[in-house]
């Protein structure tokens, strides 16, 4: 995570944007659910929202050829109805607003719970941060910037544009046919498919920095969080002035990149401003076909060629607006396109699929590891390189291993291969534990933040509490008694009991020897068929460690 990578993948607003949109789809309506029913609501209120447009556009009309003829009656009446209409309006517009983000939230939750459910299967999440050098980047970013940006682009930006356009279009454009002839639909859909092919030329090269500048954020961000989670290290280095100019100079390159998109966003925003402006004019130019060309309205009475001009307006003024509406959406679409392609991108990661070459389960009842004629290399590197060849070993139920050998010559290496972090190249590995019967404790435990409660840390990766008296009562005792043991019984009275949530997070807090102390806490509590420990007793006291390997023994 935050690896500067030398090869950078660059985006562009292209066939495969569309393609990359149509498999996220099947993420964000994974089946009939609530992000279909706010769909299909926001299209409705959308829809009605349109339908009283065209109505509140008719009103200044009527209220002209009221004024024109001088009728205080008509002109209250129309203005009533007016009122009607435009609140009508104010209400339709503020539903589609809630509905359209009700989709947006339907669409984060169904998008972060599919990536999270990848990001977990099959150490996805250690092969991505810890062997993967050259694919995905600041995962983190992906499934929480970069899914909240995309899914609100998707569903407050772009989606009611997308699903009401063409029927808007549609009907203005029979409207306009009706005053104007072809003439007029060829002046509008000319200006329309210019800025369509300006749009294109534009967009391309925001897309790909809008992509870097998302990337340069997360490295700039995770360097902010290397220096917290390792601020006393820095400290006692001194490392102050080293950190600060890497910190600025990551920082530097992140400021260029924004620099750049907004260099290359600027000729997007005066396109936008003039094709939504020029539009206003270009509605005004068009009556002068009907008026002046095909003479349609010379039969009328000059006080009934004020509405009409008026009416007309209004329908050619929005048959143009849709189309730079249209426009509109092709810009934030920009901004969000290299998002979704990053997005995209880590959805699809090859580490999301199981590794079926490890076999589990085939081994009788008194063996709980058969590894035969195994060898290994590091992830990444030549094949030759081997770490172990043609390595062969069992271990059996109430058996006592230990693997010892010189710094760098694998003994870590075989957890991970045992453990499915990484792969063995030939040879197989049968287990016959399932997931929960296997504890493995390293040198540095682990303590997930949260502001977990004590039992949560002590039963942890198990989730949840029982909900029986009995077995909170026997869970207490037991707890109790090992933490005496291993001399962590303060930490009942430091947690305020047992099942509270903290006010600390636990890492911060407890020095390496506690740690350590403390997930031994987890085996004998726990109480695994099989006890992986690596190196997981090395800052504890020499007494401590004998009585704590005692126990191990013992239970």
């Amino acid at each position: 995570m935050g690896k500067r990578r030398r090869d950078e993948k660059d985006f562009h607003f292209d066939y495969y944007f569309f393609l990359r949109l149509a498999d996220i789809s099947k993420i964000l309506f994974p089946r009939i659910e609530w992000a279909v029913l706010f769909t299909l609501a926001t299209l409705f209120f959308a829809i009605a929202s349109e339908v009283l447009t065209f109505l509140t556009g008719m009103i200044p009309g009527r209220i002209y050829q009221a004024l024109a003829d001088k009728s205080k009656s008509e002109f209250w009446h129309v203005f009533l109805i007016g009122s009607i209409v435009y609140t009508g309006k104010c209400v339709l517009v503020t539903l589609k607003s809630f509905t359209s983000w009700q989709l947006y939230l339907s669409w984060r939750k169904n998008a972060v719970i599919k990536l999270q459910q990848c990001y977990f299967n099959n150490h996805a999440y250690y092969k991505i941060n810890n062997i993967d050098d050259y694919g995905v980047d600041n995962p983190d970013q992906r499934i929480t910037q970069d899914t909240e940006r995309m899914c609100n682009q998707l569903a407050i930006n772009i989606m009611p544009s997308i699903l009401i356009g063409p029927f808007v279009i549609a009907f203005y454009t029979y409207k306009t046919y009706i005053s104007t002839g072809g003439l007029g639909i060829a002046i509008i859909c000319g200006y329309f498919i210019v800025g369509i092919i300006v749009n294109k030329f534009l967009m391309s090269p925001m897309v790909k920095w809008n992509a870097r500048v998302e990337k340069a954020e997360g490295d700039f961000r995770y360097k902010h969080v290397s220096i917290r989670n390792n601020a006393e290290s820095i400290a006692l280095y001194e490392a102050e002035p080293f950190e600060q100019y890497e910190c600025n100079r990551i920082f530097m390159l992140l400021w260029w990149r924004q620099f750049k998109f907004m260099c290359w966003k600027l000729p997007n925003l005066f396109w936008q401003q003039f094709y939504d402006y020029y539009g206003g004019i270009l509605s005004y130019a068009i009556q002068f076909i009907p008026i002046l060309i095909t003479g349609l309205y010379d039969d009328l009475p000059i006080q009934d060629l004020g509405r009409i001009i008026s009416n007309n307006a209004f329908v050619y003024m929005y048959l143009i607006n849709s189309f730079t509406r249209i426009t509109d959406v092709a810009l934030s679409t920009g901004e969000m396109a290299g998002i979704l392609q990053r997005w995209v991108i880590f959805d699809r990661n090859d580490d999301f699929v199981v590794d079926s070459a490890f076999k589990k389960n085939g081994t009788n009842k008194l063996m709980i590891y058969d590894i035969h004629n195994i060898s290994y290399t590091l992830p990444n590197c030549y094949p030759t390189q081997k770490l172990l060849k043609d390595f062969s070993f069992a271990i059996n139920k109430d058996a006592k291993i230990w693997i010892t050998g010189p710094s760098g010559s694998g003994k870590t290496s075989l957890i991970r291969v045992l453990s499915r972090l990484w792969q063995h190249e030939t040879g197989y590995i049968r287990c016959g534990l399932k997931r929960g019967q296997i504890l493995r404790l390293s040198q540095t435990p682990y303590f997930p933040c949260g502001h977990l409660s004590l039992f949560q840390q002590i039963s942890f990766p198990a989730t949840g509490i029982s909900n029986s008296i009995e077995r909170i009562d026997n869970d207490y005792v037991s707890i109790t008694s090992i933490l005496n043991e291993l001399k962590l019984d303060w930490l009942i009275e430091r947690c305020e009991g047992l099942f509270n949530p903290v006010e600390f997070e636990w890492q911060d807090t407890l020095t390496p020897s506690e740690q350590q102390r403390l997930a031994f806490a987890r085996v004998l509590f726990q109480q695994p068929q099989l006890v992986i420990l690596d190196e997981s007793s090395s800052c504890i006291d020499l007494e401590i460690e004998e009585h704590i390997y005692q126990l191990l023994i013992s239970v």
